[in-house]
């Protein structure tokens, strides 16, 4: 799809086509998959939570309910990058779930930055989850990637579910 396309149906500005062409480039070398981007978004969330949290705008448990609080996080999350205007995060019944239509996910390393490769490279589930750390601490729910977008928290195993839809 044409650049000017993207821009206008997702609404991207200098950041997401930035990000999303910068990290899809290294597709074109072969070293792009969904490893190498997990241990990448892993040390971005680290740094950036740390800097979030240095500058006072992290979001701290307020001794509630830990879902309710990595529901705080991800919204934190999504209105300071603007991964996406359709990106939710809903509690029912202690589970967190968040969803993102993947034709809006303003930084998909496929859809926005052009990397062809089979499989994902979605660095959300790892971002996400490092930044949840430096708010949660070990209360921090684990991710995990499936099928669709959407994640999951399972509250008894501390577990989130990603997929790609």
């Amino acid at each position: 799809m044409e650049l000017v396309n993207l821009v206008e149906e997702r609404g991207l500005d200098f950041k997401h086509v930035l990000f999303a062409t910068f990290i899809g480039s290294f597709a074109d070398m072969g070293v792009l998959n969904q490893v190498t981007v997990n241990f990448a978004a892993a040390n971005v969330g680290r740094k950036t939570g740390e800097y979030f949290d240095l500058m006072g705008e992290l979001p701290k448990p307020d001794g509630g309910d830990p879902a309710d609080d990595f529901a705080s996080v991800v919204r934190f999350i999504n209105d300071k990058m603007g991964i996406s205007p359709t990106m939710n995060a809903a509690k029912t019944n202690g589970v967190v779930e968040v969803t993102v239509s993947a034709p809006t996910c303003r930084y998909c390393l496929k859809g926005v930055g052009g990397a062809e490769l089979p499989g994902t490279a979605c660095p959300f589930p790892k971002y996400i989850e490092e930044v949840g750390k430096t708010a949660m601490g070990n209360g921090a729910p684990r991710l995990r990637l499936i099928d669709g977008c959407t994640l999951k928290t399972i509250e008894n195993i501390r577990t989130i579910h990603y997929s790609f839809s």
